[in-house]
């Protein structure tokens, strides 16, 4: 992980295998191993947070594993979808193109979400990004700087 200065008020934050712009408001959390229980062994999961924990944003990847249902986009697109009917999350917006899909709306706690998936041929990145609507008109610019400025598949080896 390293961090550099980007334009005023955001930072330049490389993950695993990516790399974003990233407001300073949000702040690296460090996951505890009870939170980390249950997730599959070659999962990274990064995960920023607002002080007040009102905003956050997840960036994950993973490996394709071969055992599983998931290879293609459509097949990631209609778990992402299922699962978010699933929790009563109200979806406002869907988007599929050649090799990645945004679903976004209202979860059931009543913040917005914005989910992007991209899915390439050994490996998948997602990044969820939630805000209460309250403050839609501070964060929605936010999350449309952050996505011009995301880069979610660098160049090297990566360590799943």
């Amino acid at each position: 992980m390293a961090v550099a200065t980007a334009h005023a008020g955001w930072k330049i934050y490389d993950g695993n295998g990516w790399r974003a712009s990233l407001p300073e408001i949000l702040h690296l959390r460090v996951l505890t191993e009870k939170q980390l229980e249950g997730t599959m062994g070659a999962w990274h999961n990064t995960v920023f947070e607002s002080e007040d924990k009102s905003v956050s944003l997840s960036v994950y990847t993973h490996p394709l594993d071969p055992e599983s249902d998931l290879q293609t986009l459509h097949a990631f697109f209609e778990a992402e979808v299922t699962g978010r009917t699933d929790e009563k999350d109200v979806i406002n917006y869907t988007f599929i193109k050649d090799n990645w899909f945004v679903v976004s709306g209202t979860n059931f706690k009543g913040f917005e979400f914005y989910t992007k998936l991209w899915r390439y041929s050994d490996h998948w990145v997602t990044l969820n990004f939630a805000y209460p609507p309250s403050k839609q008109k501070v964060y929605e610019p936010m999350l449309l700087e952050l996505l011009r400025n995301f880069t979610p598949n660098l160049p090297g080896e990566w360590d799943y």
